[in-house]
């Protein structure tokens, strides 16, 4: 009871506390939420989970789950990709399961490609009132619980369900640089329970990012260890937030370090600073998997929350149909690198350095 308490009156204390829609830290496992214009941007086939729990030393945890494929169609230009989302947090429960399809078509310009994204989602929100106290089952003497079920008329309004449309454009250059940008829920969506005032404004994301080779070599060996610095942006309403920071691949093996913040914003003479994440990776053959883990530095602080853990596993693939041999690729693939292709840890002959670019194709982020 007296963590509950705690707990309650830090978040009651929060100044700088906004509601906005569920993030990711592995942002490069999770692109495709952040921009439909990412679908379509692996070698041929991918395919992820990704899950999330946020701030576990509250009573209850933020919990994000992800489900995503999506498949590079060449021949003409597109990507097609489906992606499930549930999200729960909160004493009451309060849960979505968001259903999407995206679709992206590329407009090839040379070493340059333009993405456009389509999404559109299905969203069911629900809420249990059965797990919150309302005024009416007190006594008002003593505090007292009552047993029984409130009278309060909102116990009938327990879900919602509507469709949700978002929309993004991704521009890059062939092994070296990305500008992303997408808008979410075009449409405003209601998305309340009870009253018809509650539509979901608009979200804004803008990524950036580039990729540096560095050469390891010898008279007769080489390796190559890729580093690339990231940027992504979102605003939505009061909310902002920006992650930035560094990943790096070598071998079999991914690390990144990353700061969650807008460090010169200050609201109420508070800094916007949410947290650092620290992240890895290990690759197995055409499998990937990923742990981060964020230190929490805003007002809740890192001792109350005990941080946060999100956990992903890809799976990229490719089949040798007919229709993937009549195309030349690697012109229309993304900056990021194919994790599953990285260079192994056996040296490369120099020889071989104009095809390690051919290595790194697909999405990292």
């Amino acid at each position: 009871m007296r963590n509950l308490l705690k707990n309650i009156f830090v978040l009651l204390t929060c100044s700088n506390l906004w509601a906005q829609d569920p993030q990711f830290s592995q942002f490069y496992n999770t692109a495709l939420s952040i921009n439909p214009a990412y679908t379509g941007t692996a070698d041929c086939y991918r395919a992820g989970m990704v899950g999330r729990t946020q701030w576990i030393g509250l009573q209850s945890a933020f919990n994000t789950s992800l489900l995503y494929a999506d498949f590079n169609y060449y021949d003409i230009n597109s990507g097609i990709g489906l992606m499930a989302q549930y999200d729960q947090l909160g004493v009451a429960k309060l849960s979505s399961v968001d259903l999407s399809g995206l679709y992206s078509y590329t407009v090839p310009m040379g070493l340059y490609n333009l993405k456009l994204g389509l999404q559109a989602t299905y969203t069911t929100r629900s809420v249990d009132y059965s797990r919150i106290l309302f005024e009416d089952q007190f006594n008002a003497s003593t505090l007292d619980v009552i047993k029984g079920i409130t009278d309060d008329p909102i116990r009938e309004f327990t879900s919602v369900n509507y469709f949700d449309f978002s929309s993004g454009l991704l521009f890059y250059k062939y092994n070296k640089y990305w500008v992303g940008f997408s808008t979410h829920h075009l449409n405003r969506p209601q998305q309340g329970f009870y009253l018809d005032n509650s539509r979901l404004p608009m979200k804004f994301s803008l990524e950036l990012g580039y990729k540096y080779e560095y050469h390891i070599k010898s008279m007769t060996d080489l390796d190559v260890i890729l580093v690339y610095p990231c940027f992504l942006y979102r605003s939505q309403v009061k909310f902002d937030q920006a992650d930035y920071g560094v990943y790096a691949y070598y071998n079999n093996l991914m690390m990144g370090l990353f700061y969650r913040g807008i460090y010169f914003k200050k609201f109420e003479d508070e800094r916007n600073k949410d947290a650092v994440t620290i992240h890895v990776g290990y690759n197995y053959r055409q499998w990937q998997f990923f742990y981060s883990y964020d230190f929490t530095l805003n007002n809740i602080k890192i001792k109350n929350t005990w941080g946060s853990h999100e956990i992903a596993l890809v799976h990229k693939f490719c089949l040798d149909w007919p229709h993937m041999k009549k195309v030349h690729r690697s012109s229309m693939s993304t900056p990021c690198p194919d994790f599953q292709q990285s260079v192994s840890s056996k040296k490369r002959t120099v020889r071989r350095h104009k095809d390690l670019h051919k290595q790194y194709r697909g999405i990292g982020f």
